[in-house]
């Protein structure tokens, strides 16, 4: 058995267990699915929290116990996408809004509870954000040839962000702190970023359209005049090498899955960078998507931006009804 599954450290440190787990017959080291079902399963908990709550025999739980308590499932394919693929960044306000994800991270410890929730944000002072990839949810929990970098890992990621922008922790799908995924998130093209927080909502607002400057200006008076006779709901960014009604139609697409009704106003903010303006037809042709619905009252911005990805992005500010 010691040859067919190459222990080599650290998986040799559960010797102990999968000898008892082979001799009751909870394991089958004769075939080679088998065997693939064991390296697949010490992968995983080699490279996780589990590796330090097991002793040697697993503490003695049964191979079933211990393939549930680590989120594994051993009787999937490995998942295989070419991509490319794009990313929501969810601002996490609240361990309710956190909690959503549980189903698709059971082993995230920020999800446990809200006192491990409030532990990791130290009670609101850190910034949460989770990168969510378009084909998150029908990607299956066994770890591929890149793991824990493979498709499930990179499916789901948590990134929590100190007081003074200092990167806290940044955990993949498996559940394993790694920073070396920074590299990674800073090379992400196409992005979806929603925001439910109104005080976060009104600083984006501040920040990247209020003290900005290009051919159409908006400031703040704007922003309180609409959140005065309206309900402030959220934010969705988009910054994707899509053409602006593209960008508008994702961002739509976003508002409807969150669940927002009953919208009656919006703030529509186009950004570009200086080194390669905009032109007449783009703006004509994202125009129509909003004029649909005369019904809700549109204010449209555009300025010109550094800080964004691509050429082009696209906010929007979403009010409903009081």
């Amino acid at each position: 058995m010691k040859d067919k599954l190459n222990l080599n450290y650290p998986y040799n440190t559960f010797y102990p267990g999968l000898l008892r787990w082979s001799r009751d017959g909870e394991i089958d080291l004769d075939t080679e699915k088998g065997v693939a079902r064991v390296i697949a399963l010490l992968k995983v908990i080699c490279n996780s929290p589990a590796f330090d709550f097991y002793d040697g025999d697993f503490n003695g739980q049964s191979f079933e116990a211990v393939r549930n308590s680590v989120n594994i499932d051993l009787d999937a394919e490995e998942y295989h996408s070419e991509g490319p693929h794009r990313y929501r960044i969810e601002r996490i306000t609240s361990f309710v809004q956190a909690r959503k994800y549980r189903k698709y991270a059971p082993e995230w410890c920020i999800l446990e509870s809200e006192v491990a929730y409030d532990g990791h944000s130290d009670y609101g002072k850190n910034r949460i954000d989770f990168y969510v990839r378009d084909d998150m949810e029908k990607i299956p929990a066994f770890p591929g040839k890149d793991f824990p970098h493979d498709d499930y890992g990179l499916s789901l990621i948590a990134v929590i962000t100190g007081p003074d922008s200092e990167i806290v922790s940044v955990t993949p799908r498996w559940n394993c702190e790694d920073e070396k995924l920074l590299d990674f998130l800073k090379n992400i093209k196409d992005t979806i970023r929603i925001t439910t927080d109104k005080q976060k909502i009104e600083s984006d607002y501040f920040t990247n359209v209020a003290q900005t400057r290009g051919l159409i200006n908006l400031n703040m008076d704007d922003f309180h005049r609409l959140s005065d006779n309206h309900n402030l709901a959220m934010e969705v960014v988009v910054d994707s090498a899509g053409t602006l009604s593209d960008q508008i139609e994702t961002a739509l697409a976003a508002i409807r899955k969150q669940g927002i009704a009953n919208i009656t106003a919006v703030i529509l903010s186009i950004s570009y960078k200086p080194s390669f303006p905009l032109i007449a037809s783009e703006l004509k042709d994202s125009s129509t998507l909003f004029d649909r619905n005369l019904a809700v009252k549109i204010l449209r911005g555009i300025q010109m931006s550094n800080n964004i990805i691509n050429n082009r992005s696209v906010s929007l500010f979403v009010f409903v009804g009081k």
